[in-house]
């Protein structure tokens, strides 16, 4: 008895192969947290950030300050205090916008 072979083929139409899926490209750090990425740009970038605080500590706090002199301290607190009432005034802003003032 005969019985009829059955054959399939891949066939990638047209449309198909120029659809280009982008693939999110994730990072997991020593905590394992995870965290996706718009780009391989950023990813990578996020890698070398991440593996210099790993090295030499985050730059801030009192561990940045100690290698300051006292002119450096001030003017790094200045610049803090100016960046602060700037977002300060801003939210006040906002506020007396929503009060209707």
């Amino acid at each position: 008895m005969l019985v009829p072979t059955i054959r399939a083929m891949n066939v990638i139409t047209a449309t198909a192969a120029q659809r280009k899926s982008e693939m999110t490209t994730y990072t997991i750090d020593t905590e394992n947290s995870i965290t996706a990425h718009s780009s391989k740009q950023e990813a990578e970038w996020t890698k070398k950030h991440r593996r210099a605080v790993r090295l030499h500590g985050a730059q801030g706090g009192k561990a940045a300050a100690k290698g300051m002199t006292k002119a450096e301290r001030t003017a790094r607190a200045k610049k803090a205090a100016a960046a602060s009432a700037k977002v300060r005034s801003k939210k006040a802003k906002a506020r007396r916008a929503v009060k209707g003032e």
